[in-house]
């Protein structure tokens, strides 16, 4: 992994994280059921879904109307937006994780990202 390869280091911090309640390497060496495999995959998914429906609550729960770029830009409402922009940061990398670690279920790397 070179030392500007974000992706790896994002997903193997993640499989680190991750590996408290799914066991990834166990999984790698086959040593878990497909069964037991796919459970952990659809929990996961449950969790990833409840993490989606988040970002949209933190998009909807802003008002985009009649607000120009220009005006986004000055005083409360550059607030509210810069407190916003917080929140769906929050949880798109919330979600994100939750994606890694379904691929992580199935032995997804980053090399597979790069090559798909």
């Amino acid at each position: 992994m070179s030392e500007n390869d974000r992706l790896s280091e994002i997903m193997s911090e993640q499989r680190d994280f991750g590996s408290t309640w799914v066991p990834y390497n166990a999984i790698d060496r086959g040593e878990v059921s497909d069964e037991e495999r796919e459970r952990y995959a659809n929990n996961l998914l449950l969790k990833l879904y409840g993490e989606v429906g988040e970002i949209a609550n933190a998009v909807h729960n802003f008002s985009w109307r009649d607000k120009s770029e220009k005006s986004i830009k000055v005083g409360i409402q550059f607030q509210d937006y810069k407190r916003q922009r917080v929140e769906v940061l929050e949880e798109v990398v919330d979600t994100f994780k939750y994606l890694l670690n379904v691929g992580f279920c199935y032995g997804l790397t980053a090399d597979d990202f790069y090559t798909a």
